[in-house]
């Protein structure tokens, strides 16, 4: 069997200051001081936080990343996302549109690209 995986994809990820509380992997949204934080339920969100060193953080903003997912499981194809409040995603109609790869029901992740 192949395995075939999609990480790496157009990576490509900004340094910000990082706001209280913010989480790998969570979606990220600016603080009103202009810090990453983590982006709050039905938020749309700017990136995937990929790292926190201290108060410096690296935020993913193009390319494939997984994020978990609650509520009902994303389409593949074509869906629209916002943060869910918890440090994942959530499918929600007022949300971004974004390409999704994978959905994993087992784990609830979802796989999509930026």
């Amino acid at each position: 069997m192949i395995n075939i995986s999609f990480k790496g994809f157009n990576n490509n990820c900004m340094t910000f200051s990082a706001g209280e509380g913010a989480t790998i992997g969570a979606p990220a949204a600016l603080d009103e001081n202009g810090k990453i934080v983590n982006a709050e339920a039905d938020e749309k969100f700017l990136g995937v936080i990929c790292n926190v060193r201290g108060d410096i953080t690296g935020v993913q903003l193009e390319g494939y990343t997984e994020a978990k997912y609650t509520g009902t499981a994303p389409s593949l194809g074509w869906a629209t996302l916002t943060a869910d409040g918890e440090g994942g995603v959530q499918a929600d109609e007022n949300g971004t549109a974004y390409r999704v790869l994978k959905v994993d029901a087992t784990n609830a992740t979802v796989g999509f690209i930026l």
